[in-house]
């Protein structure tokens, strides 16, 4: 078995250690297939799928790589998120 390797995020991924802010397949051999989790998502340790945790409605971040809801922002006053999963304010 190779020897572990740490990647920016914690998940064990066979021989990989992942912390969360990237999505692994299943049965994932390396980070190479892994995925950053995308702007307007989440993916705590364990995401299979990068879109599997959309930041809810209301909410927003234009960042990658989070790994807990509570990194979603809600919209500032005067403004709206409509949907999930959004990566910026959608109105006023």
């Amino acid at each position: 078995m190779p020897a572990e390797r740490t990647c920016s995020a914690v998940v064990m991924v066979r021989s990989w250690v992942m912390s969360g802010t990237s999505a692994c397949a299943s049965g994932s051999a390396s980070a190479a297939s892994c995925t950053v989790c995308p702007a307007g998502h989440y993916c705590p340790a364990g995401t299979g799928d990068p879109s599997q945790h959309p930041c809810p409605a209301g909410t927003y971040n234009p960042q990658t790589g989070l790994h807990n809801v509570t990194q979603c922002l809600a919209s500032p006053g005067g403004k709206f998120t409509s949907g999930t999963g959004q990566s910026a304010v959608t109105g006023d």
